[in-house]
């Protein structure tokens, strides 16, 4: 699916005042391509990622996915936050399988599609395990794997592991690029970290 903002504007109310977070914002991706957008705290990366997931609407100016203008959210535009976000009465599996129950997917499809995106993720061994026993890493797997069951067309991350020790952020990196090779997904990825996007992406912006 190809993204395409044209001369994208935004702005929000703070104290009584209206602060221009975009400002005609021009932008194509391509289908498959990974695109990381560098910036600053503040300088408008999580709206433009919102704009994209539908959460959000431009002031003026059109956003654009797969040739149609975004209305809202979709299962084939799906963000992964920097706080996994995960609920906390349920298993990874649990987790992982929600949004195939709310789509009413059968149980033994499911249950398969769940534990292949928990593998893909490295957590076979944490199927049971609640979020209170994972780390930060295995937190934000977890929520990867969820948004990955899904198959989306567009995975939108917005500094998914800006939270994690270096360590961890690095192993993570490698994981994601795998998992993109093998999808070939669009990602659309957040970062503030120079050599986190020269490292992942296609193209930085």
């Amino acid at each position: 699916m190809r993204v395409v903002l044209r001369r994208v504007h935004k702005s929000f109310e703070q104290k009584g005042q209206r602060v221009q977070v975009l400002s005609d914002v021009n932008l194509a991706v391509e289908e498959g391509e990974f695109i990381c957008v560098l910036g600053p705290s503040g300088c408008g990366k999580s709206t433009l990622i919102s704009l994209i997931a539908g959460l959000e609407f431009p002031d003026s100016g059109e956003v654009f996915v797969d040739s149609k203008i975004v209305e809202g959210p979709s299962s084939d535009r799906l963000v992964v936050f920097q706080e996994a976000a995960l609920f906390p009465w349920l298993s990874v599996l649990g987790n992982v399988e929600f949004g195939l129950k709310l789509a009413r997917v059968p149980e033994k499809e499911r249950r398969e599609r769940a534990l292949e995106a928990i593998k893909m993720v490295h957590l076979a061994r944490f199927v049971n395990a609640h979020p209170h026993e994972l780390s930060g890493g295995m937190k934000q797997r977890a929520a990867l794997a969820r948004a990955l069951v899904l198959d989306p067309k567009i995975l939108l991350m917005d500094e998914p592991f800006a939270a994690l020790d270096a360590q961890t952020r690095n192993l993570l990196q490698v994981e994601l690029q795998e998992i993109w090779q093998r999808t070939k997904k669009t990602i659309l990825f957040v970062t503030h970290n120079v050599r986190e996007a020269t490292f992942l992406s296609d193209r930085v912006l």
